[in-house]
């Protein structure tokens, strides 16, 4: 071997310079960043969904402001907190006007007692028979009638001076072993249950009470004001209007009866007008939900206008969405969508439907977008208000098609072709027609090739 490398090195030499010429010329060519690809026609879904960014907002939120400045006499509520409706948040100091109050109060009782006293009897005869009518045969029913349930006890003299009706349930409170009833209607406001004994049905004179076994979480008793059902009241109402009838007999309509009307509707318009002022500096919350958030504390000054406290609907959230105006076409209600929160990832996907679409644009970035909200399908406590959210809906999907992926598409003033390897590996190029394109990349083929056949691409890697 040795001998061979001495009589023929100049050969070796130039064959071991040839190959390195080849290697390098190969290498070169496949520097060019480009391959063939191939991929077989197939059978599959083609599905064409549009993605929009936006953000988790509550259903309902409000944010709460006094219109006068005040200093905060009591907070009542905290962070997190739960609230009914008519629940105090935050109130003013008021003492110089509840001191205001009771004198217009004592004023307006003074006008009443001064009004008409010759006919005294007969205001007294009105306003018993006015309060049997309103209160006599009171009881609590639901609206259905179709509870198990025994009907909680009414009892006391409705002195209200408004017919209607009061809707009552019952919750469990903060406290534990704690249940409240709440009421609206006529009133509005909140109570203790206490076993067999009866408590305070608003501040119109009536009471409510349960016996054990009675109460029911989340059924909702109504009471009629007047109870029109009630086995005395054709004859209350009559006693009603015959005394009525009486009253306006015997009064003599005179200029001193209209000044004092005058003076009784002035000193009823001074307790209406301090209540008002009153209510202006108590904060309540307009509709069941938590605190989502307190700005001020007892003893700080709260200025005219500033947000002091949000409520936020429990458990109750949506996403809002930007969508363009070319894309709100194929929006419409109940559509079916998937949600992604980039706090969790894409693995969690949360079910919804859109809500509604606004009917009016809005103007971003001086294009032209309709606000939309995608509700999710169930509560769930992993959602929280402001997360970022990605919201997919599915515009059209065809199921079982041929398709192929758009990139092995090609076109000329012909139209639109494929190039398909032959079993020898040739190539023909074949003409096809598209239907549905898709937004994962995959695109339908109506006609042109079929199942099996391969199709070929060059593509830069």
């Amino acid at each position: 071997m040795k001998e061979f490398l001495k009589k023929n090195w100049k050969k070796v030499v130039a064959v071991g310079i040839l190959l390195l010429l080849i290697i390098i010329v190969v290498s070169g060519k496949g520097g060019n960043n480009s391959g063939v690809s191939k991929y077989t026609i197939e059978t599959g879904d083609v599905v064409n969904t549009l993605l929009l960014s936006g953000e988790v907002e509550p259903v309902q939120e409000v944010r709460m402001a006094f219109s006068v400045s005040g200093k905060a006499d009591r907070v009542y509520k905290n962070v997190g907190d739960k609230v009914y409706c008519g629940e105090k948040i935050v109130e003013l100091d008021n003492a110089s006007l509840r001191a205001d109050l009771a004198d217009a109060e004592a004023n307006l009782s003074l006008e009443k007692a001064q009004y008409n006293v010759s006919n005294a009897e007969l205001d007294i005869a009105v306003e018993k028979t006015r309060t049997k009518l309103l209160s006599d045969g009171l009881v609590a029913y639901t609206k259905s009638g179709d509870t198990s349930n025994t009907a909680p006890e009414i009892s006391g003299s409705y002195t209200g001076n408004v017919e209607g009706e009061y809707r009552i349930g019952v919750e469990y409170s903060n406290a534990p072993s704690r249940r409240d009833i709440t009421y609206s209607g006529l009133e509005k406001g909140q109570e203790e249950v206490l076993l067999y004994k009866a408590v305070p049905l608003g501040n119109n004179g009536l009471y409510i009470k349960f016996e054990e076994g009675e109460i029911s979480i989340g059924e909702t008793w109504r009471v009629t004001i007047p109870n029109v059902e009630g086995p005395n009241y054709v004859e209350n109402l009559n006693a009603y209007k015959s005394a009525l009838a009486s009253r306006d007999a015997a009064e003599n309509q005179n200029i001193s009866k209209d000044i004092n009307n005058a003076r009784i509707k002035q000193a009823e318009a001074q307790v209406a007008k301090i209540r008002a002022e009153i209510e202006e500096r108590t904060l309540r919350a307009t509709f069941p939900g938590i605190v989502g958030n307190i700005d001020i504390k007892e003893g700080e000054i709260a200025e005219s206008g500033k947000v002091l406290a949000k409520i936020l609907s429990e458990d109750s959230y949506h996403v809002v969405v930007q969508v363009p105006e070319v894309d709100v076409v194929n929006l419409v209600a109940e559509q079916s969508a998937d949600i992604l929160l980039d706090a969790y990832g894409s693995e969690a996907i949360f079910l919804g439907k859109v809500l509604s679409v606004d009917p009016s644009e809005t103007e971003v970035d001086g294009v032209s977008v309709y606000e939309a909200r995608i509700g999710f399908d169930e509560t769930d406590a992993r959602i929280r208000s402001g997360m970022t959210a990605d919201v997919r809906i599915l515009k059209e999907k065809k199921v079982g098609v041929l398709r192929l992926p758009r990139r092995f598409i090609d076109k000329d003033e012909t139209g639109q072709f494929v190039l398909v390897e032959n079993i020898d590996e040739s190539t023909d190029k074949v003409y096809i027609i598209l239907g549905l394109e898709g937004s994962d990349g995959f695109v339908e083929v109506v006609s042109g090739v079929k199942v099996g056949d391969v199709v070929i691409g060059e593509f830069e890697e």
